[in-house]
């Protein structure tokens, strides 16, 4: 069917809401194809079709769940590019939770189709039903809450600087107010970019990244002097160096929350109820052991599930 005959078919048959839906559907499938069709041009952008009313239920049904995870950050969320394989404390809660979704499952990688969520576009995948849940290093604030909803926090991070260790032996880079003036890189659309810039105004984050790992680039190759976001993804990609380190010296929290679709207040009570579970039996803290504690790190307590009321 064209483009222009489904929109034909569509207004045609408005009383018809079950044919106007899987118009709606069948256009938005043409829409996101690889190859766009000659005249692509002249297409109307479409809404993505409306969720059920259940998304929970609709997960058990479909059988897979998409889940937005980082794809470039140890620790949390990183792909082995031999074997495609993730892994990371964001992956095993993500299993967990899948886990109780499909209590029956041998495995629930069989059941989860990973995207990768790069900071920028983690609220977009979730509007626009490109995943279902988003499990990516992802700080709950007030901003986000007014497009999206939060389970959680499963975890607390602490903002920290990642540099040179010359800079901090020397007494250079002690905390975020010896970067005022310096050449820091931060990811767009992240916190981290924001309460850096609140916490050392005159810092030049004139290079941003849409990657961590590409920030760690930078800093490799001494475009910048340092580096600023959540420190265990800092602590991550600095592992078994002695030439980089982290200063050790935290200038904001950032709570890790599961994002879901907003006003899904059923789905979000439900992974509440899901990490409380985790908090309580154990799992919580092996998935940190075999994660983050490969560095060292002590799991900590786990943090107080935010159950804030519906915006609704």
């Amino acid at each position: 069917m064209s483009a222009e005959d489904c929109e034909f078919r569509t207004v045609w048959r408005t009383t018809v809401r079950l044919v106007a839906v899987a118009c709606v559907a069948t256009l938005a499938a043409a829409c996101t194809s690889s190859g766009p069709s000659d005249d692509s041009k002249l297409l109307e952008p479409v809404r993505p079709p409306a969720r059920s009313a259940s998304l929970l239920n609709e997960m058990r049904e479909r059988g897979t769940i998409r889940i937005g995870v980082k794809f470039d950050v140890p620790l949390f969320g990183l792909r082995d590019p031999a074997t495609g394989r993730l892994s990371g404390f964001d992956v095993e809660i993500a299993k967990a939770i899948v886990n109780r979704i499909y209590p029956e499952a041998e495995d629930p990688l069989n059941h989860i189709e990973f995207i990768e969520a790069i900071s920028k576009n983690r609220e977009k995948f979730l509007q626009e039903h490109t995943v279902d849940l988003v499990v990516s290093t992802y700080t709950i604030n007030a901003a986000r809450k007014e497009l999206v909803d939060f389970a959680g926090p499963y975890y607390i991070a602490g903002q920290d600087i990642l540099t040179r260790t010359e800079e901090i032996s020397s007494g250079r880079i002690r905390g975020v107010g010896d970067v005022n003036g310096k050449k820091v890189c931060s990811v767009t659309g992240s916190t981290s970019l924001n309460n850096l810039r609140a916490a050392a105004p005159k810092v030049d984050t004139s290079v941003t990244k849409d990657k961590y790992s590409e920030c760690f680039e930078s800093l490799q190759k001494r475009e910048v002097i340092a580096m600023s976001t959540d420190d265990v993804i800092l602590l991550g990609l600095s592992h078994g160096s002695t030439e980089f380190a982290l200063v050790g010296n935290p200038f904001h929290t950032e709570p890790y929350g599961i994002g879901v679709p907003k006003g899904d207040d059923e789905l979000r009570e439900f992974i509440n109820d899901t990490l409380q579970k985790l908090f309580l039996d154990g799992t919580w803290e092996r998935a940190f052991r075999a994660t983050i504690g490969t560095t060292g790190a002590t799991a900590p307590s786990p943090p107080a599930i935010d159950r804030y009321p519906s915006a609704r």
